[in-house]
């Protein structure tokens, strides 16, 4: 099952980030594929640091409720939610690890799903950088110590 670390719980996407993956994998002759040395493991939240009195309405999980979760961590991949070219970790300008606290235009969209973080009317996208080695440059076309696209008068 591949999912969106955004959309979890963060307790859970705090855990989940310290695992390895495989370090391999071997095509069997039958068709199936075998996955070497990958991580298994379970995460165990107490309310408090869980839903608490908020669970998802559309979940069967009853408030004070204490999650677990186990799992088998095969692969990863690093995601872009608004498709800016900037990863979502580094959208968390902050630090603390919650990527929906960094509202740079503050127009009520974190900068993870904004795609123009400063709100000046250019996409992130076009703000930023990349070569064909995949490593961003990040512009600061007036000089004033802010990058183009968290500064919205450049």
């Amino acid at each position: 099952v591949t999912f969106d670390l955004t959309g979890v719980v963060n307790g859970f996407q705090d855990a989940l980030v310290e695992f390895n993956t495989a370090t391999g994998f071997i095509n069997n002759p039958d068709g199936t594929i075998t996955f070497e040395n990958y991580s298994v493991g379970a995460v165990f939240m107490p309310s408090g640091l869980g839903y608490y009195v908020n669970p998802p309405a559309t979940s069967a999980i009853p408030v004070y409720a204490q999650l677990i979760f186990t799992f088998q961590l095969y692969d990863k991949a690093q995601g872009d939610q608004d498709s800016d070219g900037i990863p979502s970790i580094v959208e968390d300008l902050n630090g603390n690890g919650i990527e929906e606290d960094d509202d740079t235009d503050e127009d009520g969209l974190p900068n993870y799903v904004d795609a123009d973080d400063d709100g000046d009317g250019r996409p992130t996208a076009d703000e930023i950088e990349i070569d064909e080695d995949g490593n961003i440059t990040y512009p600061d076309s007036d000089n004033d110590g802010i990058v183009d696209y968290l500064d919205s008068d450049s």
